[in-house]
């Protein structure tokens, strides 16, 4: 394999590690479907690497596409501690980050918005919807404001039964990882460049001793002769 292509394969190797798009942590468990209301959820990070490029969708109901379709409404709010506000607070509140974006029943967030590991958050929704759910995981909880009116308070399912949902996002590398790919592009890209011709410095010994307008004078008559 020529340098060039080995140089291209570690580029592609840092890129893709980088811009792949994995699920972080999600819950598909539940089997029964909430009512129409506002809904938020807690989750923690694995442990591991950060994640940034994040989207997070709700799963809804579909009683023709099984399983349950991925399903996003309004705009989407991210928390480092529960938030027991109202809906139509959400947006003076002080989250970490909103989402920007709806495509195919997901909320994106700018690619900027950083996952850390082992850690958890909240997300909450302005918007009112129906979700599969009801099941219980640990470290997972969901809350609801019980009514479709965007003036009631969000409240904990004190029956710690969750919401399904996923969030996804791209793993950050670690400085590490860049730290032993760097000196390996640099060596490639050395070793990419063109040596300099041997006729211009390589020299024998008869060169060596031979004086300079002698060289010259047998290289002149060399050519004439040819």
């Amino acid at each position: 394999m020529s340098n060039h292509w080995l140089l291209s394969t570690c580029l592609l190797a840092v890129w893709t590690s980088t811009s792949s798009a994995s699920v972080i942590t999600s819950n598909t468990g539940g089997s029964s479907l909430g009512a129409f209301t506002f809904y938020g959820q807690s989750f923690t990070t694995p442990s591991g690497p950060s994640y940034n490029n994040i989207s997070f969708n709700f799963f809804g109901f579909n009683f023709f596409v099984p399983p349950p379709p991925p399903t996003a409404a309004g705009m989407l709010y991210l928390f480092t501690s529960a938030y027991t506000g109202t809906p139509l607070g959400l947006s003076g509140a002080a989250a970490i980050a909103h989402s920007t974006s709806i495509s195919s029943g997901m909320y994106f967030f700018d690619p900027s918005v950083t996952l850390l590991p082992s850690t958890q958050y909240f997300v909450y929704a302005d918007t009112a919807f129906n979700v599969m759910g009801g099941n219980t995981v640990v470290g997972q909880t969901s809350y609801f404001t019980g009514s479709s009116s965007s003036s009631a308070n969000f409240i904990v399912d004190f029956s710690g039964h969750s919401v399904d949902f996923q969030v996804s996002g791209s793993a950050v590398p670690e400085p590490a990882s860049f730290a032993l790919v760097v000196p390996v592009i640099a060596v490639l890209i050395l070793f990419r460049r063109p040596l300099p011709d041997k006729c211009c410095w390589m020299r024998t010994a008869a060169d060596a001793t031979t004086p300079l307008t002698s060289r010259r004078a047998a290289n002149l008559k060399s050519h004439i002769i040819g």
